[in-house]
């Protein structure tokens, strides 16, 4: 589960770095912090962990949750700016 969270941190990453205007800065939201987004998929995968696993797991997948969301949010007030 590690492995996957940190695997679409990198994408996420990767894809913001390449994001040039708000149609994609949006495309990248419905793809990551989207309702069966790829961030969403995990939690779904999360709620299938043994007890003992989900503190561990849970607190990794909120860090990437809100770093992402605040990574799309400052760029989206970026390219409005900038626009």
């Amino acid at each position: 589960m590690l492995d996957k969270i940190t695997k679409i941190e990198k994408h996420f990453n990767s894809e913001l770095a390449e994001v040039k205007d708000l149609n994609q800065l949006e495309e990248l939201r419905i793809k990551f912090l989207g309702r069966k987004g790829l961030i969403s998929e995990l939690f779904e995968e999360f709620k299938k962990l043994p007890s003992d696993e989900k503190p561990q797991y849970g607190k990794t997948l909120n860090i990437l949750k809100n770093k992402s969301q605040q990574s799309f949010d400052s760029l989206k007030k970026n390219l409005s700016v900038n626009g």
